[in-house]
């Protein structure tokens, strides 16, 4: 059954406030199921490589697809590791044992990474 501790969060947000110190994020734990981490400013143009203006989700199955940009794609996939590998640090590795053939989900926790949201739109800062 998907849970993550509010540690495990914690940790996530440290990780990435090391890894990127020029970004702002939003870090929260939904349902006790997933951790949601949303960009809500940093000196990328994700809005370069993406139709939307202010806010979108990012499918981590789609990176390369979507952003143009190396540094968009590079970003976007240490971020999607970093929510993957930090919560082991507070006892929550992660693991998925899913088969959508099946309709069997069966993983540690849920990660969700967006860009902005709709009631804060992302900004690029210089």
């Amino acid at each position: 059954m998907a849970y993550i501790t509010k540690e495990a969060v914690a940790e996530v947000r440290k990780e990435l406030k090391a890894k990127f110190p020029k970004f702002k994020f939003s870090v929260k734990k939904l349902h006790n199921s997933s951790v949601s981490v949303t960009i809500l400013s940093s000196p990328l143009k994700f809005t370069d490589s993406i139709d939307h203006t202010n806010h979108f989700s990012v499918n981590h199955y789609w990176i390369e697809s979507h952003f143009k940009q190396p540094d968009e794609q590079k970003a976007l996939l240490e971020i999607y590791n970093t929510l993957l590998t930090a919560p082991a640090k507070a006892g929550r590795p992660y693991y998925d044992n899913s088969d959508s053939q099946s309709d069997y989900f069966d993983t540690a926790y849920y990660v969700d990474v967006n860009v902005g949201s709709w009631n804060k739109p992302y900004e690029v800062t210089a």
